[in-house]
Parts: C-alpha cells; structure tokens; sequence
C-alpha cells in the first residue's frame, strides 16, 4: 500500500500543480492524501465501532477512497484554476477578495464532487444490502469513507488550497515557503502549457473529420455486437474460495482439490449413535443407504457397512439381516465384522 500511495503521490504532484519554483503544490497534495487518510480512519472506527465484520477484502478500501479523493482535487483545483482564468480577463473583477474567488471556484467544484459522491454512495449502499456479509461489509465501509472523504476534501483539503493559494501570490517558493522570490521572478512559459489540454483540442479536431466519424461509428457498431453477443451467453457463477486470502491453507487445499481431484467432489461420512439400536433400526438404515445408492447426482458409489452386511448374510446363511432373531444378528454381526470382508467397517 506504501508503494502503491508513492507512486499516485508522484503523479499527483505531477499533475496538480505546474512545474515551477512558485506553481507547484506539493504540500496542497499532501494535504489531500492526508484528507484521504483521515477518511480511511474514520470509516474504520464507525463501521468497528458497531462491529462490522472486517475481512481480507477491505485492504483494498485505502486504494478505492484514494482515488475518489483524488478525483475531487483534481475537481476543485481545475475549477479554481479555469475560475481565476476568466477573472484576469474581466477588468471589473481583477480585485475581488480572496475569500470570494475560493467561493466562485468552489460553487462550481462542489456540485461535480456532490454528485458524483452522492453516486457512488448509493451505489455501496445497494451493495451493502447483499445476503454475502463480507461484500455487504465491505460496501458499508465503503460508503461511510466516502462520506468522509467528501467531507474533508470540502473543509480541510478547500482550506489548504486558501493558504496554498496565499503563498503563491505572495510569491514564496514551492518547496521552501520561508523564500520569498523578487518582483522580477517570471516563471518559464512552458512550465504554462498544459500538454493534456492541446491533445484534446487536436482530438476534437479529429473526431471532425469524415473518415474518423465512419471508423467511430464502425467500432462502436462491432463493441455492441461483441456487448449483446457477451451478454446473451452471460453466466452467473458463485464460488465462496473467492473470498478466501490466496496465501491461507484453506485456499491452498481448495485449489489442490480443484486440480487432482476434478470430478471426485466431496466425500460424505453418515455416523450412527452409539446409543442407537442398530438392530431395530437396521431395515431403515439399509434402505437410506440404498436410496442413496440410486441417487443420481452422487458420482461415487456409497459405500455402507449395512448394504455389505446384508449381501453376506444372503450369500452364507441365505436371510436378509432383519430377518434374523437378535440374538443371531449380533452373533453374525460380530462374525462379519472380525472376518477379513467386513474389518474394514469394525
């Protein structure tokens, strides 16, 4: 998970900021990565507090809430960013206190955020109400992180991008705020240019064109054919090894069973107890184990000492076993079980 924070951390700092001794946001970004962390924590202690199960499953919450806070800094930066644009291009706002263009800029944000948040709460909570507890838990956590990451991303995140925003027009660097950069200080023009942006206008240009209109169509046309194909032939398919860690002993003897023992399934013991009167009760016990014999969706034959019980005393003494009296039966029973065909049932 450290590794996996490092490297989105990296690209965050990337793309959040403009690569220049005054522009970049390195501590705005880690202000929002502490956002997500707080939301992390404080969708763990909720949902433990009212004991929620917490399973192998939710390691995978962090990377989840990771990128939805993510998403909403991206949201509210490129809000401000395209809100401070507009307002260098209208005169009569050029000195709008700062307090007012973080109002503006948010007003656009938190609409997008909301909505999207709002989405993918519903979504969790419908998930929350499946009949498997370790997905239903794990949608629960989910939503309640989610909410909680919103909230931070608004307040203490929006709060961060105020000072943040103090120091940049104040003209302190980027990765030592204590320095202060001269009036003169210009950052470069291509630290400027947003490279993502000019690639879209070339691909806007390009969806345009005739020929790529067709070749749009024609993808689009084969993705349905594949799409309605795929779901005509869709399969549903359920298989509890799939929430079992991949390392534990128990996935390991599933996975070894699957492979050497493919069509043997699973053996099935019947114990009798010991107070029960085998005598009395052996036509029953004979007939069950017969009636199991028939059952067709039993792969293997059963096996039951009664079934090979009563096929000795047919072919020895020429009686079925609950014919006899009790006294011969226990007689014959005994003989059976110490006689080198019925040991393997003593």
């Amino acid at each position: 998970m450290a590794i996996g924070y490092m490297i989105v951390f990296i690209y965050v700092q990337i793309m959040l900021g403009r690569m220049n001794c005054l522009e970049q946001r390195s501590f705005l970004a880690l202000a929002g990565f502490m956002g997500v962390i707080m939301g992390i924590v404080v969708s763990y202690g909720i949902c433990s507090a009212f004991n929620l199960f917490f399973g192998p499953m939710h390691s995978v919450l962090p990377f989840l809430l990771l990128g939805i806070g993510i998403d909403d800094m991206f949201v509210i930066i490129q809000s401000w960013d395209v809100a401070e644009e507009k307002r260098k291009s209208t005169p009569m706002a050029k000195d709008c206190p700062l307090p007012e263009r973080i109002g503006q800029a948010i007003s656009q944000a938190g609409v997008a955020i909301t909505i999207t948040s709002i989405t993918d709460i519903i979504a969790f909570g419908v998930g929350g109400s499946t009949i498997l507890p370790a997905l239903s838990s794990f949608c629960i956590y989910a939503s309640v992180g989610i909410v909680a990451t919103y909230f931070f991303q608004c307040t203490f995140f929006v709060a961060w991008m105020k000072l943040d925003i103090q120091r940049v027009e104040a003209k302190r660097n980027a990765c030592c705020p204590c320095y202060t950069h001269g009036t003169e200080y210009q950052v470069n023009s291509c630290s400027r240019s947003n490279f993502i942006q000019r690639g879209f206008e070339q691909y806007g240009r390009m969806l345009a064109l005739k020929p790529i209109k067709v070749l749009v169509l024609l993808l689009t046309s084969i993705l349905l054919a594949l799409g309605i194909t795929g779901l005509v032939f869709l399969r549903q398919e359920f298989d509890p090894t799939w929430f079992l860690p991949s390392d534990t002993y128990l996935a390991k003897w599933f996975r070894a069973n699957k492979l050497y023992f493919p069509f043997g399934g699973d053996r099935v013991t019947v114990w009798i107890a010991s107070d029960q009167d085998i005598y009395q009760d052996f036509q029953a016990l004979n007939a069950m184990a017969e009636d199991l014999s028939e059952q067709g969706d039993i792969v293997n034959s059963v096996d039951s000492w009664t079934l090979d019980f009563n096929r000795y005393t047919q072919e020895h003494f020429g009686i079925k076993a609950w014919h006899m009296s009790p006294d011969v039966f226990r007689e014959k029973l005994t003989q059976y079980m110490y006689s080198p065909i019925g040991g393997r049932y003593r």
